[in-house]
């Protein structure tokens, strides 16, 4: 009786929707109060509990293998938006730097001069090892 119940459902619906397995306990006890009537059996059946479905070993090896592939997927499509995200703020970074060297008419080995001094001084306020053109490495306020 339980296996004819169960038989028009997929193995994820039963091991997922609780509602459906209610409706299969219902049905399976309507079912043994009928048979048990037509043998007379003198039973009063109150409750019928199907427990948990639990599928083959294979199956589960087949479902976890499924979930990890629909996790990767959902992994790979952060990434790319991730990866998109910072693109866009790539581009816009360089256009604004471009933009700066422009208003104040820099040229491009100016302002990348300029982004040096910049680096160099964050650099020496975090204790960084850092080189400087021939100069071997040399530390600044390391602290």
């Amino acid at each position: 009786m339980v296996r004819d119940n169960a038989s028009p459902y997929e193995m994820f619906q039963l091991t997922s929707q609780r509602d459906i397995l209610v409706k299969i306990e219902q049905k399976l006890k309507e079912d043994m109060i009928a048979y048990c009537k037509s043998i007379k059996i003198p039973v009063n059946i109150s409750e019928v509990n199907v427990g948990s479905v639990q599928p083959q070993p294979e199956v589960l090896a087949e479902i976890a293998s499924t979930a990890a592939k629909v996790q990767n997927i959902k992994t790979q499509i952060a990434e790319g938006k991730s990866q998109d995200e910072r693109k866009t703020a790539e581009e816009k970074r360089a256009i604004a730097d471009m933009a700066y060297k422009n208003k104040m008419g820099l040229t491009t080995d100016q302002f990348v001069q300029l982004e040096m001094v910049k680096m160099y001084s964050t650099a020496s306020g975090e204790g960084t090892t850092m080189i400087l053109g021939q100069i071997p490495g040399i530390t600044i306020n390391k602290k």
